[in-house]
């Protein structure tokens, strides 16, 4: 358990440091039970593992049980952004939108359709009024 607990840490802080990984800004806003920050937390947990893996063949297992632990919270709290999921979030919400625009032209069509009809009844109206008042006279 320890090796893929380290594995798994060793992997959060690649992708932080290519960018793949993003922590967002509303973990300063979650207060743990020291009442330090979840991002301060993470942030100094992650720089003294990365020191610690720096100068000895393998970070201490409490060291990196505790990152890994922070990580875990870090993802349960959903404050860390998968750019990769992002990318997919912008494909999808660009083809809704594709189809909303279409929706919206149809519907347009309708509309003006509808509106000529309003219109074309509104004249029959008018007029069958008209032939009403003619025939009480």
């Amino acid at each position: 358990m320890f090796q893929s607990r380290q594995a798994y840490v060793e992997d959060f802080v690649k992708k932080l440091h290519e960018g793949q990984y993003i922590i967002d800004p509303k973990a300063n806003d979650i207060q743990l039970v020291d009442g330090e920050s979840l991002s301060k937390a993470l942030g100094d947990a992650l720089q003294t593992w990365e020191i610690n893996k720096s100068t000895s063949i393998s970070p201490p297992p409490l060291l990196s049980t505790h990152a890994f632990t922070l990580i875990t919270l870090a993802f349960t709290h959903g404050i860390v952004i998968d750019k990769n999921d992002v990318r997919d979030q912008v494909r999808e919400t660009e083809l809704l939108l594709e189809q909303c625009e279409s929706e919206k032209s149809k519907l347009e069509t309708d509309n003006k359709a509808l509106q000529k009809r309003i219109a074309h009844l509104n004249q029959i109206n008018e007029t069958l009024e008209n032939e009403l008042k003619g025939r009480e006279k």
